[in-house]
């Protein structure tokens, strides 16, 4: 899968189409505006599984902890026992 950044680079990532409309929707839906980065193995495709490490960049800051906590929750709704690290 690859999918395109601001500039229109392109990066190989290990998600599929499912999880990446889960992962912006639900950014969209918690934090509004902001940027997404995937890195770690999933970035990777010569690995196999891993966690989604995921790095956000958020516009608006207030209540941060509980924006960070629905966003874990909608998620690991929708992608069950799936390991998700966030870091904001």
């Amino acid at each position: 899968m690859q999918e395109s950044l601001k500039n229109g680079v392109q990066i190989d990532m290990r998600l599929n189409d499912k999880y990446i409309q889960i992962v912006k929707n639900s950014f969209q839906e918690v934090f509004g505006e902001g940027e997404i980065y995937l890195f770690g193995s999933r970035v990777d495709d010569s690995k196999k599984g891993g966690d989604i490490d995921l790095y956000l960049v958020v516009k608006d800051k207030s209540d941060l902890f509980r924006k960070k906590l629905l966003y874990l929750a909608k998620i690991k709704k929708v992608l069950g026992e799936q390991k998700s690290m966030l870091y904001l």
